[in-house]
């Protein structure tokens, strides 16, 4: 088993921490809202979106499997060193904090990799999560260079148009830029000093150079789960005459 830093003991007990800690405050928000605002609009906006609630129920389910496809292309034959129950645990709780948390995708894959670790070991763990990453922000670069394309056909504003190629070619550099301090040994080098980060961007180059049909698997599973996303809106708008 790869190498695992000492700090992942706490890590795991942080994370479950942290996890009792939103549970409580999404709890306390919820009747926070349920008190502060008005109860009858609220109501009637349930009421609204009752009769997609099974779809828009459906497209999130659609999204976690697009997620789990996502994870075990990357694991690979490493998955089965993963347990099966720890690898849907892993998945739930990376939901929970993308939708709770700032930087939530960010805090999922890191949740995630914590989780995973015990099995798959740090440098595997924290390499998917990277690789996970990636492939999210690589497919909104994609979708959001697609509405560029389309922009003009919508009349959009210039300045909008402007925002959407400025976001894609962002993220596209980040993306890029992540990819190659991983894959140039001089460069990964530089993080020799932290053994556990210079373990974990070695996997990740591996992934890059030996698994890209993975890579793409990923890819498409995060293309087709915004695309469940879009049509999430899509269908509460409608409901609520938006």
């Amino acid at each position: 088993m790869d190498h695992v830093p000492e700090s992942r003991t706490l890590g795991m007990r942080l994370l479950r921490l942290v996890s009792v800690a939103l549970g409580a405050g999404c709890l306390a928000l919820f009747g926070f809202l349920v008190l502060r605002f008005d109860r009858h609009a609220m109501w009637h906006g349930l009421v609204a979106i009752s009769s997609v609630l099974p779809l828009l129920l459906a497209l999130e389910v659609g999204r976690g499997g697009c997620e789990l496809i996502a994870t075990r292309a990357l694991l690979g034959e490493e998955f089965a060193r993963l347990p099966r129950l720890r690898f849907v645990r892993g998945q739930l709780l990376a939901l929970c904090f993308d939708v709770v948390l700032p930087a939530g995708r960010a805090a999922a894959e890191s949740s995630k990799a914590l989780l995973y670790s015990r099995a798959l070991g740090w440098p595997l763990a924290a390499a998917v999560g990277t690789a996970l990453q990636l492939a999210v922000l690589s497919a909104n670069a994609l979708w959001v260079l697609v509405a560029y394309a389309l922009s003009a056909r919508w009349q959009l504003p210039q300045a909008v148009r402007a925002g959407l190629l400025t976001y894609a070619a962002a993220t596209s550099a980040l993306v890029l830029g992540v990819a190659l301090f991983a894959a140039v040994p001089r460069v990964r080098g530089l993080c020799e000093r932290v053994p556990s980060v210079h373990a974990a961007l070695s996997r990740f180059a591996q992934i890059l150079v030996s698994a890209r049909a993975s890579l793409l698997m990923a890819l498409s599973a995060q293309l087709c789960s915004r695309v469940l996303q879009a049509w999430q809106l899509w269908a509460a708008a409608l409901a609520l005459g938006i």
